[in-house]
Order: structure tokens, then sequence, then C-alpha cells
């Protein structure tokens, strides 16, 4: 194992993304300690986002997610506001040290890339090592197949089927289930390995 990882950052994001707009409409961070090869809750943080100005909510997304614009205008906050608070619980810890993972990644990295990056180039995300747990899991139980099986279909499998999928919170945790069922079957030491630890490129947002 690589002994240097004493902190995981499970992550989800619910966002719109069409020609003209890419935007989160939530995002969720939940951060483990590790602790004798097993995880240990330490804090979170959750948050719905309000639209910009000329971005909209279609069905699809409503339906998906169950966010309508109702919830965005009730509990949602500035996209200025939740970068700032983003960005204070991420940098709460140290990349030297912290892994950050999610199922299915590469669209909630886009999306953070967006929050921290659009108007102006705040945040490096390539600074972290990120985790993309599909894979891990299609590493052990996919049976040579290409497609990534769903977050809930996994969940189902090892009897973790009461979850509010697609939310961004509920995905998070659901994450760290399956993450907690592949460290029984295989030990932490085999799963913290350089073959699945993803290294990204510098943001691929255009900043003004």
């Amino acid at each position: 194992m690589n002994k240097r990882y004493k902190h995981i950052i499970f992550f989800d994001t619910e966002f719109i993304s069409t020609r003209r707009k890419n935007q989160p409409i939530e995002i969720s961070l939940v951060a483990y300690d590790i602790v004798d090869n097993k995880l240990k809750y330490d804090r979170s943080f959750s948050t719905y986002i309000l639209l910009e100005k000329g971005t909209y909510l279609n069905k699809y997304v409503t339906a998906f997610t169950g966010i309508d614009n109702e919830v965005l205008d009730k509990y949602g906050i500035r996209i200025k506001d939740a970068k700032e608070q983003f960005l204070y619980f991420l940098l709460g810890y140290s990349p030297k040290d912290t892994l950050l993972a999610g199922w299915s990644i590469s669209n909630d990295i886009f999306m953070f890339d967006i929050l921290c990056n659009k108007e102006e180039s705040t945040f490096d995300l390539s600074t972290f090592d990120w985790y993309d747990v599909s894979n891990v899991y299609k590493n052990y139980h996919g049976n040579n197949k290409k497609e990534t099986p769903s977050l809930a279909n996994v969940c189902n499998l090892i009897g973790k089927d009461n979850l509010n999928f697609h939310d961004s919170l509920a995905d998070a945790k659901a994450t760290k289930y399956v993450m907690e069922s592949l460290i029984e079957e295989q030990g932490l030491g085999n799963l913290l390995t350089p073959r699945f630890i993803s290294k990204i490129k510098k943001s691929r947002v255009l900043v003004k």
C-alpha cells in the first residue's frame, strides 16, 4: 500500500451540461481518515448552487436528480460562495496525503474545474491525486466488460440499496460503501496502488 495516504475524500456532483452552458448545481464532499486500514468519518460539505444568468434547468435534469428551481431558490448559494466553501473544505487537507475518490469521475472533475477556474484561474486540481472507484470495481468484478456498472446497481449487489441515488451527498456516501466492500475483499493495500491512482491534467476550462 502507498503509506502516504492519510485521508480519502469521496465526492460527487450533479450538474447541467449543454452545448452552451456547463454548471454544477450540487456538490458534495465526505472526508474520511485512514485508521488501521479502515475508513473513519471526519467531516463533510454539501451545497446546492444557484443557476448562473442564462442557465436553465431542463426536465431531464430535474427527473434525474430531483433538483428543481424551487430547491435551488430555497437552498442554493451563489457559485462564487460555493467555490470559496469548496476550497476552504478541500484545502483543509494536504495534497501530499489525501486522495479524492468518486464514481466515474471525469464529469465531476470537469465540474470542479468550472467551479474553481471558469472566471479566474484559482486552483490547480492536478495538485491532488484522484481515484475512480468504478474502475477499481471493474478491475475485480467487471468480467472483462467495457461498460461501467451504475453505482446504484453495485450498491444493490453489496446490500446498500436504500439510498437516494443522484443526490450528490448520497452518491458520495454510496461510493464510500463500495470502497469499504472492496477493502473487505481485497485489503486496502491492494487498492491504493499506483495503477489505480489518476494524475489529471491542469485546468481544461478556458479562463477569461
